[in-house]
């Protein structure tokens, strides 16, 4: 039989069991999860699809620029989160706790870092992709 545990104490055991998956979504929300999982999608079969059929000299530029739509989504889940926090601090009236402070910041850090992780396919396919490219075709000397 288990002592009745106070609700901070339940919110940490559940923290302490979840997944990295689970709390990247606790910590951007559902919306933004979501939003940057589903860019990190089409980011890398956009980039496949421009790697195997693209023609023309600016197929590298911009397989890197549709690349990072997932790292630019999370850091607009990032500013969003660290406004949030500011508003939340700035209404409370009273000075919060610096471990209340820390996790909010870090969980707010959260969209970059996520972003950043559903970009790196389609990043680095777009890479290899240009140096294939860069390497099959044929300069001619003048």
């Amino acid at each position: 039989m288990q002592p009745d545990l106070s609700a901070r104490e339940q919110l940490l055991m559940e923290i302490a069991n979840e997944t990295l998956i689970q709390y990247y979504r606790r910590a951007c929300g559902s919306a933004y999860f979501n939003l940057i999982l589903g860019a990190g999608i089409f980011a890398f079969i956009l980039a496949f699809v421009v790697v195997r059929y693209g023609k023309g000299a600016t197929v590298g530029p911009g397989l890197v620029l549709t690349s990072l739509l997932p790292l630019v989504l999370g850091l607009l889940s990032t500013a969003e989160g660290i406004v949030v926090v500011s508003r939340i601090v700035e209404q409370s009236g009273t000075d919060p706790e610096s471990g209340v402070m820390l996790t909010s910041f870090g969980q707010s850090f959260c969209g970059i870092l996520f972003g950043a992780m559903c970009a790196l396919p389609a990043l680095i396919t777009a890479i290899i992709g240009a140096v294939i490219r860069a390497l099959s075709t044929k300069t001619q000397v003048t």
